[in-house]
């Protein structure tokens, strides 16, 4: 795996911890920082990840609950 690949999937990780904890609308919240971080890899993303990115930024924007259904 690429070095970009490798820094792409730990941020990835660390944005999902605190997604799936819903933790991301808390004002201590790093969210925002990792997802700036994370966006200059964007155009390097696999389509999981760009889709996953994308979808993130839709809840931050609209300040929604982070619900996955099983």
């Amino acid at each position: 795996m690429s070095k970009i690949q490798d820094k792409i999937n730990h941020y990835m990780d660390q944005i999902q911890v605190i997604m799936e904890a819903n933790t991301h609308l808390e004002k201590d919240s790093d969210i925002h920082k990792l997802m700036e971080s994370v966006s200059i890899y964007f155009s390097h993303m696999d389509d999981e990840n760009a889709d996953y990115y994308q979808m993130v930024q839709y809840v931050l924007e609209e300040k929604m609950n982070w619900e996955i259904n099983k």
